[in-house]
């Protein structure tokens, strides 16, 4: 029987994959290093493939529409519920296979690499976010031991910080080393500071952000973050499914 659906687990360096024939059944398997699996896609006549959507899918997804494959990218909570034994990439495998035949269960849209470079963008931000708030609480634990209590609020203790480097109760042997803890929070909100820039530049050039940002309490940040992960609007039925 000629196989129908084709379940890829792309988790890996060695690529899982499963063509099932009609009735779902495993009619054959492969493992592919990537190469491999570039040259299987390039080189199969057209199928139907389904992926979960984590780490590296819609790059795949990409490539397979543009080799006339169809494909679809299942939520990766669903996927787990249909898996029956340990996690391995040929339990993956099954799993997506029974949950690709569950008309309730919506596949993921396939991201533009504009949506996801959005989405990149944001996690530079939020990186470099959590780390100059970790500097900063650095700073004001360090200068707790000596006395120098600063408050809380990373734009007051900015203002502070300077003042408090100089104060006689903090040993001279320390200060360079908190002076180059502060110099990288500056560092930091410099980058912070350009890639808020940077996506407001793409805000100005696109008309669905900019709409977005119409809307009462949805400013930049949020208006390109919903832009980047929710995709299409159209794939979601009601405000409730996009939340």
């Amino acid at each position: 029987m000629e196989s129908t659906l084709i379940a890829v687990d792309t988790a890996k360096p060695v690529f899982e994959v499963a063509e099932a024939d009609g009735a779902g059944k495993v009619r054959r398997r492969v493992r592919l290093n990537r190469p491999q699996f570039s040259e299987y896609l390039a080189t199969r006549e057209r199928a139907s493939f389904v992926l979960e959507a984590c780490g590296g899918a819609h790059h795949w997804a990409r490539m397979m529409q543009r080799l006339g494959h169809s494909v679809r990218l299942l939520p990766v909570p669903h996927v787990c519920a249909y898996r029956r034994r340990n996690k391995t990439d040929r339990a993956d495998c099954l799993a997506m296979l029974e949950a690709a035949r569950n008309p309730e269960i919506l596949p993921v849209p396939v991201k533009t690499t504009e949506h996801q470079a959005i989405q990149g963008l944001h996690r530079c931000r939020s990186a470099w976010m959590e780390t100059r708030t970790a500097r900063i609480n650095t700073l004001r634990g360090l200068l707790r031991e000596f006395g120098l209590i600063l408050p809380v609020g990373a734009a007051a203790v900015m203002k502070l910080i300077p003042e408090a480097l100089d104060d006689e109760a903090l040993p001279p042997m320390l200060r360079p080393a908190l002076q180059t803890l502060l110099d990288e929070i500056h560092d930091l909100e410099h980058r912070i500071v350009a890639v808020e820039r940077q996506l407001e530049a793409i805000s100005r050039q696109n008309p669905v952000i900019e709409h977005l940002r119409d809307i009462s309490g949805i400013g930049l940040l949020t208006a390109t973050a919903l832009y980047a992960s929710a995709n299409d609007a159209k794939h979601y039925r009601d405000g409730r499914h996009l939340a």
